[in-house]
């Protein structure tokens, strides 16, 4: 008998094929009408037994191509992407409209304002402070700099 945690027991791994992979895809749109990796993953906590969502993005190429692959036709959101200038063009105008240079009042205000999230301008231009010191220094390359 295995006494230890849960948590510290061997892993049984699960082959999953195509087929099996887009009908859990399938009846977990059907179920939730959610077509959002994040949301997949996060009822993924709940429901381990739903297969790992690395699985199905490396086994179709990513979560759009797996929708598109279960025959899933809802549209999606466009993905916009966002130079690093867009991204200090962006904090500097929600700096000049009266931002206050914090990481929460940004986080909470850029969805609202149609800015980009906190998490890319984390992921693009490194800690907060260092972003807010770079749309704000004057000491930055003339390609960032606000005319």
């Amino acid at each position: 008998m295995d006494v230890r945690p849960d948590s510290l027991r061997r892993r049984v791994t699960q082959t999953w094929t195509d087929e099996e992979l887009l009908d859990e895809l399938r009846a977990w749109i059907h179920t939730t009408g959610q077509r959002s990796s994040w949301r997949y993953e996060h009822d993924r906590r709940d429901r381990p037994e739903l297969p790992p969502l690395s699985t199905i993005c490396k086994r179709f190429g990513g979560w759009h191509a797996a929708l598109d692959e279960c025959g899933d036709a809802e549209p999606r959101r466009p993905v916009r992407r966002y130079t690093d200038a867009d991204l200090l063009d962006a904090l500097r105008s929600w700096l000049a409209e009266g931002g206050d240079g914090r990481a929460a009042t940004y986080h909470r205000d850029a969805a609202r304002r149609g800015l980009p999230s906190f998490n890319t301008i984390y992921l693009r231009l490194g800690p907060w402070r260092t972003a807010v010191r770079r749309a704000t220094s004057s000491g930055a390359p003339e390609h960032e700099r606000r005319l």
